[in-house]
C-alpha cells in the first residue's frame, strides 16, 4: 500500500509539473503575442507622430516665410516712402504686386484648418483581461 501511495504521489507530482510547464508555455506565448502587438501599435504611433510633426513643420515654415515676406515688403515700402520720389511710388508695380500676394493668406489658412482636423484615439479591448481564464485555460480536477 505504501508503494502504491508513493507511486500515486510521484505520478501526481509529475502531472502537476507537466501542467505547470504547459501553463507557463501558454502564458509566455500570450506575452510574446501581446508584446508583438504592443510593438506594432507603438511603431504605428511613432510613424503617425513623425508624419504629423512634418506636416506641422511645413505649415510653420510657410507661416515664417509669409512673415518674412511681409516684413521685407514693409521695409521696402518704408524705404520707398522715406527716400523715393513720387514717380517711384507710383511706378512701384512689383512692390504693389508683392503686397497683393501677401494679402492672400488662403494657403496658410487652409493649412492651419487641415492641421486642426486630425484626431487620434486608442481603444483598448478588455477581452483578454476579462477572459484570461478562457484565453489561458483553467484548472480541472477529475477523480477516476
Amino acid at each position: 500500500m505504501l508503494q502504491g501511495v508513493e507511486k500515486e504521489r510521484k505520478s501526481f507530482a509529475g502531472k502537476i509539473k507537466k501542467i505547470g510547464r504547459e501553463i507557463n508555455e501558454k502564458a509566455d506565448k500570450l506575452k510574446r503575442m501581446t508584446d508583438f502587438h504592443r510593438d506594432k501599435l507603438i511603431a504605428e504611433l511613432s510613424a503617425l507622430q513623425q508624419k504629423r510633426m512634418e506636416e506641422i513643420e511645413l505649415v510653420r515654415d510657410k507661416i515664417e516665410t509669409q512673415l518674412w515676406s511681409m516684413e521685407s515688403c514693409k521695409s521696402k515700402v518704408k524705404e520707398l516712402i522715406e527716400k523715393g520720389a513720387a514717380c517711384d511710388i507710383v511706378t512701384a508695380d512689383d512692390l504693389h504686386e508683392s503686397a497683393n500676394k501677401l494679402l492672400v493668406l488662403d494657403v496658410i489658412e487652409r493649412s492651419l484648418t487641415d492641421l486642426s482636423h486630425v484626431g487620434i484615439t486608442f481603444t483598448s479591448s478588455n477581452y483578454v483581461i476579462n477572459d484570461v481564464s478562457r484565453t489561458l485555460g483553467g484548472e480541472s480536477v477529475s477523480r477516476v
